[in-house]
């Protein structure tokens, strides 16, 4: 089975030309994807955020039919038998926006009622499952998260920091920059972890300079629970 992980998308904010190239070098390799895993951030929620932001940018109203098109737009390229959707930090502004604004609206409005339901997508709280004493998503051997569940600041060493949080095979997004830690156990097993580049725009108003970087996972999973991770980068349009 092959996986695509994508995270970061922030849509409408998305890096449309970088997802062209992912899609481009899929097809181009022939790689068939089964699985896609939205890695959370795939909405930016601008307009429900605590954050300052400028009201003449997207409204929610605006914002909403960016993903049906995103996620039509990807269904297209590869027909994937399975999507997986990890809520992130950016998709629970909408359900913190409705608690503290607007609670007689709690569980009336939600991400899952703005999925089309001709794809068959699980969405996914990871934050929700795991403050229950819940697993997050694991498929076979691989957590996957979106970060901002393990708390871990700092952009330095991140995937050695992951590791060190979980202690098992994860893969992240989150951060915008791509990076990956292995280590190996006493007992001769080898865990890693991986940190995938963000798909949405690496310029940004509020930082005059991100170190970010466009970036997609593809991870092979064999039939003996062995599993491989290409974490690949995007750099000055090309796939590396």
């Amino acid at each position: 089975m092959i996986e695509l992980f994508i995270a970061d998308v922030h849509l409408p904010y998305f890096n449309e030309n970088a997802v062209d190239i992912m899609i481009d070098y899929i097809k181009k390799q022939r790689i068939y994807i089964e699985t896609l895993v939205l890695g959370g951030d795939i909405m930016d929620f601008e307009s429900v955020s605590s954050f300052t932001h400028d009201p003449d940018n997207w409204s929610l109203q605006s914002e909403i039919p960016f993903l049906s098109q995103f996620i039509e737009k990807l269904d297209k390229a590869f027909h994937p038998m399975k999507i997986y959707y990890i809520e992130g930090n950016h998709e629970r502004r909408l359900e913190n926006y409705i608690i503290t604004k607007a609670p007689a609206l709690y569980g009336m409005i939600t991400i899952q009622d703005m999925l089309d339901k001709k794809y068959q997508i699980e969405y996914v709280d990871n934050w929700k499952l795991m403050t229950s004493g819940l697993t997050p998503l694991k498929i076979r051997k691989l957590y996957h998260l979106h970060g901002h569940e393990l708390k871990i600041g700092g952009r330095k060493n991140l995937a050695e920091r992951i590791l060190s949080a979980t202690h098992e095979n994860t893969v992240v997004g989150h951060w915008h920059k791509t990076d990956e830690y292995f280590f190996r156990t006493i007992g001769n097993k080898v865990k890693g972890a991986w940190v995938v580049g963000c798909m949405g725009q690496t310029f940004v108003s509020y930082d005059p300079h991100t170190n970010w970087n466009n970036g997609f996972a593809i991870i092979d999973y064999l039939e003996n629970g062995v599993f491989k991770v290409d974490n690949l980068k995007i750099i000055n349009g090309e796939v590396v």
